[in-house]
């Protein structure tokens, strides 16, 4: 693989390959994020609250391995954010829409 200019192959081969792990850690992250906003909606639907936490505890654990960095906030009005540093500042705000909209503690 080439490298970039200014860099060694080797340098350059390995931001290529940071930035694409960081890009599957995002994707990964996002994924989880959907299915778990969709769990839990079918979860209060169904009328199984509080099920839904051993779902998070499965992804926080996960998140560990992957290095995936996600926080549960409490907050003051009652809901959960889920906060993700990657994700961009529109991502953010539909994932924060979508939280008010599904999950009330």
């Amino acid at each position: 693989m080439l490298g970039f200019e200014g860099c060694g192959p080797q340098k350059g081969s390995s931001y290529l390959q940071r930035l694409w792990l960081n890009t599957l850690r995002m994707d990964f992250a996002g994924a989880f994020v959907e299915l778990w906003l969709g769990m839990t909606s079918l979860e209060l639907w169904l009328e199984m609250v509080g099920k839904h936490l051993v779902f998070l505890e499965l992804w926080l654990g996960m998140a560990d391995d992957t290095g995936v960095s996600v926080r549960v906030v409490p907050r003051t009005d009652g809901i959960d954010l889920i906060e993700q540093p990657w994700v961009v500042a529109n991502g953010v705000a539909n994932l924060v829409l979508r939280v008010r909209l599904l999950i009330r503690i």
